[in-house]
């Protein structure tokens, strides 16, 4: 089990690489896309900013429901879910030449996602994922997992959106 959970990791950033470089070519965004990123990019900071408040209300209450690095795993997935969903609802992702293979992305993150789950599953039944009344890391998995299963369905709405309208014209 070990050797796969060094291994998967190995070919996540491989894959990574090979798309970051292979998509370099076409990556110009054009004025409206990048409107809709700065606007996403406002979102997601209000969004981060409210969930600081949040968390500053509770604690101010004594009630404290995570350890700190699990608040700035949390800070960086809801800043980033909130960016890439509002950037895909708008179709501001994607550059204009990114079209070629629409399920591409929703398997790749939808797998991801269900590794990812069904890791998290596995540690918080076997060592639990709450110690004295709060979040560990042990969490990790769970919230990865979440968040790439999120991410898949929203990008698989959006490619079915798209076939929709195509059928449609």
């Amino acid at each position: 089990m070990a050797f796969i959970s060094l291994l998967v990791p190995v070919i996540l950033c491989i894959v990574i690489v090979y798309e970051v470089s292979r998509n370099l070519s076409h990556s110009d965004h054009d004025e409206r896309q990048r409107f809709i990123q700065g606007r996403a990019y406002t979102a997601a900071f209000f969004s981060v900013s409210a969930l600081d408040a949040a968390v500053i209300f509770l604690y101010s209450r004594g009630i404290v429901l995570m350890g700190a690095e699990v608040l700035a795993a949390l800070h960086l997935y809801v800043g980033l879910l909130v960016f890439v969903i509002y950037c895909v609802a708008k179709d501001a992702y994607f550059s204009p030449g990114d079209e070629k293979s629409p399920y591409r992305y929703p398997l790749f993150l939808g797998v991801i996602g269900i590794l990812n789950l069904v890791g998290g599953v596995i540690q918080a039944r076997r060592d639990g994922i709450i110690e004295n009344g709060m979040l560990t890391n042990r969490c990790f998995g769970l919230l990865v997992g979440v968040s790439f299963t999120l991410l898949a369905v929203v990008f698989l709405a959006k490619t079915f959106s798209y076939k929709a309208k195509g059928e449609d014209e």
